[in-house]
C-alpha cells in the first residue's frame, strides 16, 4: 500500500493560500533544536523510522527528446505522463481541454483555486497559463494527499500536440510562478522522504531505452560508480537554475575552448545549447560537419529538438569523435552517438547535430541536455545547492 499523509501538509497549504501563495518555505516544518543527549538505543530509533527515498522508472519521448514519468492524481488514481525537468520551476497538468483531464468531475478530491492564476513561458516560446489546484497525488507507490499544482488551461507551441499530460519541475527551490514549494520540499515537509535530494539515470533508446530513473530523497548506488563521483556547487546566482562551472570543452581530447563557461543542467533540454561562436568553434572540429540551410521545415519538424531559424549543422550520423566538458577537475565524455539526431529528408549517414547556436546565450554560457546528461548519473542537493555528477552503471 502506499504511505500517505495529509494533515501536516493540509496546514501548510492553507497558510499558501490565505496569503495569496506568498510561500516560506522556510517556515515548512522542522525539528526543533534540542539541547538533549541522545542515547545510543534513542538514536538507532531515530534510524529505523526515517523514511526510505523513493525510485519511479522513466519513459523516453521521441529520440531522447524528453523523459516522462507516470503518476496517479486524484482519488481515482487516474494516471498521467508528466515530463519530468530539473529547468522548470511548476508541476502542472492539463485541464478540461486535454483529453486527459484534471477538474473536479474526474476526482472527487479536486480543489480548485481558480482566483490563483499563474503562466509560464518556455524556451521554444511555447506557453502554459492556468490556476492552481489541490489533489492527492502518487508517484513511485507513495502518496501525497493535497499536493498543490497549476492546471493549464491554454497551452501553446509544442505543448498543444505533446504526448505528455503536463510537466513536473524539479527547481532548487520554490521559484515557481504559482509561488508553491517544489515536490521535494513538500515531500521532506511531510517526512515522505529523508532528504531533499534527487538522483537521475536517464536512459538511451539507442540502448533498448531501459533503466531510467528518478529517486527523491537520495541517489541510487546501483545505478553509478561511486569511485567517480564529483560533487560541485550550484553557481547559478539567481537561484533559479541548476548551473556549474566548466573550465574546458574538449573534441577528442584536445581542448577547443579554455575559457570558463557557466553550464546550465537540464533535463527538460534535449540538445547542447551555446552561442553560435562556440557551437561553431566545437562543431569545426568535427570531421563531415556542415553548415545546414536556415528554415528548413524538416528540421523544424524534429521531435524534441529545439532548431531554430539561424541556420544549423549536420554531421555524419556514425561520427566517432568524442566531445568532453571538465566539471569539477574530471573530463566527462559524450558518446558520440548522442552528437546525431536522426531526420528525415536527409541524405543516408546525415544526422542533425544535438551541438547548435542559440543567439540568445552569452558567449560564457552553455546548456547542457540530454544529450550530456545521458552519460553521467545526475544528482540535485537541494540542502546544500550542490549538483553531482559520476559515470553511470
Amino acid at each position: 500500500m502506499p504511505r500517505t499523509t495529509s494533515h501536516a501538509f493540509r496546514v501548510l497549504f492553507g497558510s499558501i493560500v490565505c496569503s495569496l501563495l506568498a510561500v516560506n518555505v522556510a517556515a515548512a516544518p522542522t525539528p526543533n533544536s534540542r539541547s538533549n543527549s541522545f542515547t545510543t538505543s534513542n538514536f538507532t530509533s531515530l534510524v529505523a523510522r526515517a523514511p526510505a527515498p523513493i525510485s519511479f522508472p522513466l519513459g523516453i519521448s521521441g529520440q531522447d527528446g524528453s523523459y516522462f514519468a507516470s503518476i496517479a492524481m486524484g482519488a481515482s488514481g487516474k494516471k498521467f505522463n508528466v515530463v519530468v525537468d530539473n529547468g522548470s520551476p511548476v508541476f502542472w497538468l492539463l485541464s478540461e481541454t486535454s483529453e486527459q483531464l484534471v477538474r473536479p468531475s474526474s476526482s472527487s478530491t479536486f480543489k480548485a483555486y481558480e482566483a490563483n492564476g499563474w503562466g509560464m513561458q518556455y524556451d521554444e516560446k511555447s506557453t502554459a497559463v492556468g490556476f492552481v489546484a489541490q489533489d492527492k497525488l502518487t508517484i513511485g507507490g507513495v502518496s501525497l494527499d493535497d499536493m498543490p499544482f497549476g492546471v493549464a488551461k491554454t497551452v501553446t507551441g509544442l505543448l498543444v500536440n505533446a504526448f505528455e499530460d503536463g510537466i513536473m519541475g524539479f527547481p532548487p527551490r520554490t521559484r515557481s510562478p504559482t509561488r508553491l514549494p517544489a515536490i521535494l520540499e513538500v515531500f521532506a515537509a511531510n517526512s515522505l522522504i529523508p532528504a531533499m535530494i534527487s538522483g537521475w539515470r536517464l536512459p538511451r533508446r539507442a540502448d533498448g531505452g531501459g533503466g531510467g530513473e528518478v529517486m527523491l530523497g537520495g541517489t541510487n548506488p546501483a545505478k553509478f560508480d561511486a569511485s567517480t563521483l564529483v560533487e560541485v556547487d550550484n553557481v547559478d546566482a539567481t537561484g533559479n537554475h541548476w548551473k556549474v562551472s566548466v573550465s574546458a570543452v574538449k573534441i577528442d581530447g584536445k581542448a577547443v575552448i579554455s575559457t570558463e563557461l557557466t553550464a546550465q543542467v537540464d533535463t527538460g533540454t534535449s540538445d547542447i545549447r551555446a552561442n553560435p561562436a562556440i557551437s561553431r568553434a566545437l562543431l569545426m572540429k568535427i570531421p563531415g560537419v556542415q553548415f545546414l540551410a536556415a528554415g528548413s521545415d524538416e528540421e523544424d519538424n524534429q521531435e524534441g529538438s529545439q532548431k531554430g531559424t539561424n541556420g544549423e549543422y549536420v554531421l555524419p550520423c556514425n561520427t566517432e569523435s568524442k566531445l568532453a566538458f571538465t566539471i569539477g577537475g574530471k573530463d566527462w565524455d559524450v558518446d558520440p552517438r548522442d552528437l546525431a539526431l536522426g531526420a528525415r529528408g536527409l541524405p543516408d549517414n546525415v544526422c542533425l547535430s544535438h551541438i547548435f547556436g542559440d543567439p540568445g546565450l552569452n558567449e560564457d554560457e552553455i546548456f547542457l541536455g540530454a544529450a550530456f546528461l545521458k552519460n553521467v548519473y545526475l544528482s540535485l542537493n537541494l540542502d546544500t545547492n550542490k549538483v553531482g555528477l559520476a559515470m553511470p552503471k
